[in-house]
């Protein structure tokens, strides 16, 4: 019994230094994945600016126009 118990040792060793391999890996390529993503957003971020401007303006002239309504 003795001799096997030993075997199971060195697997379960075995098994554990892999999982902690996977995970380094999985860090890695989150990292790679978070890293990507960043770039993909301040891209966005430089487009969407300008049409939210527009937006904004529009909306205040829309106030402006229910206010002389309003003093009519």
């Amino acid at each position: 019994g003795k001799a096997k118990k030993k075997k199971n040792k060195k697997k379960t060793k075995k098994k554990k230094k892999n999982k902690k391999k996977k995970k380094k890996k999985r860090k890695k390529q989150k990292k790679k994945k978070k890293q990507k993503k960043n770039t993909k957003k301040k891209k966005k971020k430089k487009k969407k600016k300008k049409p939210q401007q527009k937006q904004k303006k529009k909306k205040k002239k829309k106030i402006q126009k229910t206010k002389k309504k309003k003093k009519k």
